[in-house]
């Protein structure tokens, strides 16, 4: 790898002009250096700032003084603000910033626990809020360990248990991933190192997710590889797809879950409409601000007293022989069961099965009144008819969606709506405005599923995501 190291810092150094004397980041980035190279590059020379800039001492001055200690930190603030790299300095600034960016991308996972842990078992909060700093790459992954102590109060966590919440939120932003969506999340990797990259960078890549059929595949490929050369490798048949890893829980495979995923993920985007390079890899993208979302919506549950050593041992407890949930789900489960005693789904009430339909909810179907009021317009009464005026805000869009619910549209108007009728012409309007399912799949989640505190794996919401989803697939 040192020869690809020393091959990229070239290929960036030769982008500068080399007749200044200092650098600053902003010039860096005007002469073509890739931005998460920048980023890189601005925490060292932070790093490099506080070793040579430290506060001096004196027997004649209370130097821990407020109005000393403010002063102070008003001149770091000023000097950050003015940070440049030495001309002499380029290429060694350049060079670690290169070999730290090629670690993250071959083993984001490792590298993450690397950077949070370094060589202790257990950090606190504060260590691990001080070192996120440095994962310039798939940054998500340590502030949902983050979030996770938030929502659990913790102090302290252990590196085990940090591996396991990491894993099994990274097996969740993946799942589903076509050849297509795996080649656009690897996308960054040909923006820092050209139109080839080495095979065992990919294969790193894949066998820190527990991919190991898959990182075999790309020893036994070429040296080197295109974009649409990784592409037809990975969709080779035959290839094991399955985590060989069993560090984390394994999820469910059923047709409930993967629908759920879809709405979380929103990840059904046609595969001839690429996402843009390095959504997955540079930044949180649309599935990681759900899991955001998500996570946001939980409150502290109460601690099981188990060990540190059980991978959150917390969120592996279910009811019976109910399907175990993934992570962001049971959180939402938690705060479900801890914080509320009236529930929207009482334990003690059946959840109606895709087809059936509530016995009291109204006289006759959504629809069918619907289509009634649209026949009767002409003699529209405000008092006789209080549902019409919330028919009105109706757009043909939600028109043909709420027609294609059927008699199922009382089912999600009295579950999801709590027979508010205005909300739920709202939402649909809502839902239709967007263009894509994958838009609408996060709408779905955020505004809907979420602040309702909607149980996904439901009948009755999987069947809304069918609908949802067959609607965008047929009129897109």
């Amino acid at each position: 790898m040192q020869h690809y190291i020393r091959s990229i810092t070239i290929s960036l150094l030769e982008r500068v002009s080399g007749d200044q004397l200092h650098y600053t980041p902003a010039e860096l980035s005007e002469s073509g250096y890739p931005e998460f190279v920048v980023n890189r590059i601005r925490l060292e020379l932070q790093r490099n700032l506080a070793e040579s800039v430290t506060l001096p001492e004196s027997d004649w001055a209370d130097m821990q003084a407020d109005p000393v200690q403010d002063a102070w930190d008003r001149f770091l603030e000023a000097i950050n603000a003015e940070t440049r790299i030495p001309e002499s300095y380029l290429r060694s600034v350049t060079e670690n910033a290169v070999e730290d960016i090629l670690e993250q991308l071959a083993e984001p996972e490792k590298f993450v626990l690397d950077t949070l842990f370094r060589h202790e078992r257990e950090v606190s909060v504060l260590e691990m809020h001080a070192r996120r700093e440095w994962i310039v790459l798939n940054g998500h992954l340590a502030d949902a360990v983050l979030r996770f102590m938030q929502r659990r109060d913790l102090k302290t966590i252990t590196r085990d248990r940090a591996a396991g919440i990491i894993r099994q939120i990274d097996q969740h932003l993946a799942s589903g991933y076509t050849p297509l969506k795996w080649a656009q999340a690897l996308d960054i990797c040909f923006k820092l190192m050209g139109s080839q990259v080495p095979s065992t960078l990919f294969s790193r890549y894949f066998a820190d997710k527990g991919l190991d059929d898959v990182a075999e595949r790309m020893l036994r490929a070429d040296e080197e590889l295109t974009r649409s050369r990784l592409i037809e490798l990975l969709s080779s048949p035959g290839l094991d797809w399955r985590r060989k890893d069993t560090s984390a829980v394994e999820k469910p495979a059923g047709e409930a879950e993967q629908k759920a995923t879809d709405t979380v993920q929103a990840d059904t985007a046609p595969e001839n409409t690429p996402e843009p390079a390095n959504t997955d890899i540079c930044h949180d993208d649309d599935r990681a601000t759900a899991f955001d979302e998500a996570m946001q919506e939980d409150s502290a549950s109460a601690e099981t007293g188990t060990s540190d050593d059980e991978v959150i041992p917390e969120l592996n407890q279910s009811d019976g022989d109910e399907e175990e949930l993934p992570i962001w789900m049971r959180f939402l489960d938690a705060d479900a069961g801890d914080d509320e005693t009236d529930q929207t789904h009482p334990p003690s009430e059946a959840i109606p099965d895709h087809g059936q339909t509530p016995d009291d909810s109204f006289e006759e179907p959504l629809i069918q009144r619907f289509q009634q009021e649209e026949s009767e317009e002409e003699s529209w009464e405000p008092e006789e008819n209080p549902d019409t005026s919330s028919r009105n805000l109706l757009t043909d869009a939600s028109k043909e969606l709420l027609d294609r619910m059927g008699a199922h549209a009382d089912l999600f108007l009295q579950d999801f709506f709590n027979n508010e009728l205005d909300d739920f012409y709202t939402s649909l309007n809502a839902l239709t405005s967007f263009h894509t399912w994958q838009e609408a799949g996060t709408y779905l989640t955020r505004e809907i599923f979420i602040p309702r505190e909607i149980d996904i794996y439901s009948g009755e919401a999987v069947l809304f995501v069918d609908l949802l989803q067959q609607y965008f697939e047929e009129t897109s």
